[in-house]
């Protein structure tokens, strides 16, 4: 429990957020980068931001984190400089395949 100072159980958990990254219909550079902080249990959302960006690294399967990860730090660090009673305790992340199909791929907890 150390780990987590902001929480020990469920019953503790009040915010959780989201992220993700999709691209701009027919384009494989341009793209929105978007967090958003819900209430829990309840889901209501308490923030949200967004924010174009470019994609300009290359595609390497499995390297996700070094195209997105810049973005959605970012993302995260304004929220914390802006309203840092509203970060989120868990934190999930959305990954689509080429396929096309959704996966809730990484989950962190703080």
């Amino acid at each position: 429990h150390d780990d987590h100072p902001n929480w020990t159980t469920a019953a503790d958990l009040k915010l959780i957020g989201g992220l993700d990254i999709s691209f701009v219909t027919d384009n494989r550079v341009d793209a929105c980068a978007a967090l958003v902080v819900l209430s829990f249990p309840d889901l209501k959302v308490v923030y949200e931001d967004f924010e174009l960006v470019a994609l300009t690294e290359p595609y390497m399967s499995g390297f996700l984190a070094f195209r997105e990860a810049p973005f959605l730090i970012a993302l995260l660090e304004k929220l914390k400089q802006t309203r840092p009673d509203l970060m989120p305790q868990v934190l999930m992340e959305m990954v689509c395949c080429m396929s096309g199909l959704q996966d809730w791929h990484r989950i962190w907890l703080f």
